[in-house]
């Protein structure tokens, strides 16, 4: 079961050609979720899918040991000049390009205190994948570590503006808001709901799951997201 989605990775290697919607600043809802719920200890953390770097960033510049995987090649290529001027402490960070051919997360179990996966849940295409990547998400955490990972919600204007094909299915087809330039193709994964989110955390590993939102509206564009906090059991 592959843990990167074939059409979606081709509109990657598309928008990925300029760097034209670049982000300069960490999500601000990590910088709060990093003091309120990582209480600021340092360790281990997997940035899965980082884009354009700013939240690796951060977390390096903070002094957590960051791997920052991504799946474009342009954007790491990228990426690797802008660690070089962003980062403060070159070795609290490691650029890594995603196998598109993988089925699982190359990281033996227990590898992380931390893992970090913001905005591309939704990109697995189905539930069944997005399981199988919050599955791979616990084995990697360590005892006790702990996750962050946001989701686009039914009510996120991307979302409004996509065709649903089954269910929690989406199609996007068309240029995204403020990006005309390219007529750009996604399979998305939507949870319906709070709760059904919550079904794809195996709760037999999960010491304490709590699920939230997140949102933005202006500029003629609702940003809701779905978000899951997890810690995983000790032994």
């Amino acid at each position: 079961m592959k843990l990167v989605n074939s059409t979606n990775l081709k509109t990657y290697n598309k928008i990925y050609r300029s760097m034209d919607a670049e982000h300069f600043y960490p999500n601000t809802n990590l910088v709060r979720l990093e003091k309120w719920f990582f209480f600021q200890k340092k360790g281990t953390l997997l940035d899965h899918g980082c884009g354009y770097g700013e939240n690796s960033i951060f977390l390096a510049n903070k002094g957590y040991k960051v791997i920052a995987s991504e799946i474009s090649k342009n954007l790491c290529n990228y990426l690797k000049i802008k660690f070089k001027k962003k980062v403060k402490l070159k070795k609290n960070i490691k650029l890594e390009l995603i196998d598109p051919n993988s089925e699982k997360l190359h990281y033996e179990d227990n590898s992380f205190d931390f893992i970090i996966s913001l905005g591309v849940l939704e990109m697995l295409s189905n539930r069944k994948y997005a399981k199988n990547l919050i599955d791979e998400f616990l084995r990697c955490l360590k005892p006790n570590g702990k996750m962050i990972v946001s989701t686009l919600a039914m009510k996120n204007t991307f979302v409004k503006r996509s065709k649903k094909i089954g269910k929690e299915t989406y199609k996007f087809i068309k240029s995204e808001k403020f990006k005309k330039k390219n007529n750009l193709k996604y399979e998305l994964y939507i949870p319906s709901s709070k709760n059904s989110f919550r079904g794809i955390f195996n709760k037999k590993y999960c010491k304490h799951m709590e699920i939230g939102s997140w949102d933005n509206e202006y500029c003629g564009v609702e940003g809701k997201h779905l978000v899951a906090l997890v810690q995983k059991h000790g032994l």
